[in-house]
């Protein structure tokens, strides 16, 4: 038989014995999500102060519904990647085979972000110089 669906909280008698236990678990929850904790708590009051009431498991779900690729994006790097080995396979990048890696591998290196960051601005500033 498997474990009750009753959730069951630790009663704590005082602030003292709550705080430990508290940031104990805040750690366990935050490991391999975050950095540290007080970057975790500060992203989190930015995130309240600017949603006010509405939950932010809300907030992130609506977020992923309405911009699922800044959710899924792939980086710049595996993109332009995929792209140069696609035209050497294809064979159109025989006349001039170093002249498309040398370009996107510049953009590649200056862009290290996934694909859904990057805007029509950032591309127009960077061929700007």
């Amino acid at each position: 038989m498997g474990r009750s669906s009753v959730r069951r909280r630790r009663s704590l008698a005082d602030l003292p014995e709550a705080t430990p236990f508290a940031q104990k678990r805040a750690k366990e929850l935050l490991e391999g999500l975050v950095g540290p904790i007080d970057v975790a708590i500060a992203e989190y009051v930015e995130a309240r102060q600017a949603r006010g009431a509405i939950p932010l498991s809300v907030t992130a779900r609506e977020y992923a519904l309405l911009r699922p690729s800044a959710v899924s994006s792939p980086p710049v790097s595996q993109v332009i990647d995929e792209f140069l080995v696609a035209e050497r396979s294809a064979g159109r990048s025989d006349r001039h085979p170093e002249d498309p890696a040398s370009r996107l591998g510049r953009f590649r290196d200056d862009f290290k972000v996934p694909m859904s960051g990057i805007r029509v601005s950032d591309v127009e500033q960077w061929i700007d110089g």
